[in-house]
């Protein structure tokens, strides 16, 4: 029996922790404090009540006990959903752009430590 594709480049595990983000778009540069749902080399989905916008550009600080330094990502809105009622926040899927080798390798020596088996 095989074993079914994961329909993302890279796998996610589900994993809530708190992020920075910068909303460069905007001319104040916003900052919110959010939380993920889950996180992946890749990308990852933000619990989001800020309306944030397909397209709209951030930067994410993620701190983990991996590093020494929190790391920092670019990320671009690849999709958003509008919170409705009866359920807690909105949400956005966003996609990593523009990552460095090391972003990269940080990001996933935090991922790989999570065991995750995808």
């Amino acid at each position: 029996m095989s074993k079914k594709r994961h329909f993302r480049i890279s796998p996610r595990p589900q994993l809530t922790c708190r992020v920075k983000v910068l909303r460069l778009d905007t001319p104040q540069k916003t900052q919110i404090v959010s939380f993920t749902k889950d996180l992946g080399v890749g990308g990852l989905f933000l619990e989001d009540d800020n309306n944030l916008n397909k397209n709209e550009h951030l930067e994410i600080t993620l701190s983990t006990p991996s590093t020494w330094e929190p790391i920092r990502l670019k990320a671009e809105v690849v999709w958003a959903l509008p919170a409705v009622e009866g359920e807690p926040t909105g949400g956005a899927g966003l996609r990593f752009v523009d990552m460095t080798s090391k972003e990269t390798t940080a990001l996933n020596n935090f991922v790989q430590s999570l065991d995750y088996d995808g």
